[in-house]
């Protein structure tokens, strides 16, 4: 089978691109490593995803705007603050209202499960792309004129363009460039979704610990999603704990503003670290998403950022039919790298940063979080500029 463009990886963001790929003309194979079936699964894997104002709009301008409308909780502010397990927030806290840059939401959140069978759903509808599941992209020849990739079960595809958006240890990312920038933060995330008795009103919590940031975002009903940061020995034990003692450890550092809370589904452990390639294209071969830039989950930029990858890669080949180009060529990829690695270093090096001047117990970083907190607060006109980015 042949087409212009093959994407190795059907998650969020391959699915995104392949949809906006087909819309403007482009024939897409989709390969995807686990079956249609897993990926429809309700209880896939439990996350949920923080969409920025910009990721809004692109997921609306593909098809999904009545599932953002039904499935989705807006985030109307966010609450950081800083402090020990047991003892609460400390005095300074810093907000981040929408209302400050004139918009109804700085995002939404959304659960895994209602985003992929949706953007699957509008994939099986379009007919320009051809989802091949379950499919693993084993190897690739690169030619003068196209890629010929091959498939763990023997099958041969052609493409004049192959695009990797497996992960950071997917065949394709490893095969692009000679190195990647990576680092093991010694965390883990342990996420579930809790139930509790009063309304969260759209306000999405950062709670900054010395083993790691309890983020608490708001979902559709009394329900929020937690992203609970300590260490990798740590998580592994909070998941193996019984639900009565979790709960016991999670209302500790969570506090009783929500009222009485309840685990509603399971719980998983992600081990976080960061991986960012150095090269995001060669000829025929381009990287997106998690394959080009593997962040920590801090402010919940990773898919946004991936979604990021999906807006300027488009425009990029776009173009380059428009004006003749061959659109897998080096020249033109080089385009898209220029435009989008600033983004995934820049992001990767602040979600470092912040995770290391927060993640610690020591009494000075604490005094100078306070006090640049305390700085956001009375610069309205820089914590607007930090607003606006957050929001996309």
């Amino acid at each position: 089978m042949q087409a212009d463009v093959a994407i190795s990886g059907a998650g969020i963001t391959g699915s995104a691109l392949a949809l906006a790929l087909a819309r403007i003309g482009f024939s897409v194979l989709l390969f995807d490593a686990a079956s249609s079936r897993i990926r429809r699964s309700p209880g896939f894997d439990g996350r949920a995803y923080a969409l920025s104002v910009s990721s809004c709009r692109l997921l609306h301008a593909l098809g999904l705007a009545d599932l953002l409308a039904d499935r989705s909780q807006p985030i109307r502010s966010v609450v950081i603050t800083d402090g020990r397990a047991g003892e609460g927030a400390g005095p300074a806290v810093l907000t981040f209202d929408a209302r400050e840059i004139r918009l109804p939401s700085l995002g939404c959140m959304i659960e895994d499960k209602d985003l992929r069978p949706g953007l699957l759903d509008l994939v099986a509808e379009e007919p320009l792309i051809t989802h091949i599941s379950p499919a693993v992209v084993e190897d690739f020849e690169i030619g003068n004129a196209a890629a010929l990739l091959k498939l763990a079960d023997g099958g041969e595809h052609a493409a004049g363009l192959v695009v990797g958006c497996d992960g950071r240890d997917g065949r394709v990312a490893r095969s692009v460039g000679t190195s990647r920038l990576e680092r093991n933060y010694g965390q883990s995330a342990v996420v579930c979704t809790i139930q509790h008795q009063t309304p969260h009103d759209g306000v999405a919590h950062q709670f900054f610990m010395p083993p790691g940031p309890l983020a608490i975002l708001p979902l559709p009903g009394n329900r929020s999603s937690i992203v609970w940061t300590e260490s990798a020995a740590d998580a592994s034990w909070l998941v193996g704990l019984s639900e009565d003692a979790f709960m016991r450890d999670l209302r500790q550092r969570f506090g009783d503003f929500l009222g009485r809370l309840e685990l509603a589904g399971r719980r998983l452990a992600w081990p976080l670290s960061m991986s960012i390639a150095e090269t995001l294209a060669e000829p025929r071969l381009v990287l997106a998403g998690e394959s080009a830039h593997g962040l920590h989950p801090l402010a919940g930029q990773g898919l946004n950022v991936g979604l990021r990858d999906v807006a300027a890669l488009t425009e990029v080949l776009a173009e380059a039919r428009g004006r003749g180009e061959d659109f897998g060529s080096l020249s033109v990829l080089r385009r898209y790298q220029q435009w989008r690695r600033i983004d995934g270093i820049s992001l990767a090096m602040a979600t470092t940063l912040f995770n290391s001047v927060f993640s610690n117990d020591s009494e000075i970083m604490r005094a100078m979080r306070g006090v640049g907190m305390q700085f956001l607060n009375i610069a309205p006109k820089m914590r607007r500029a930090l607003i606006k980015e957050a929001a996309g």
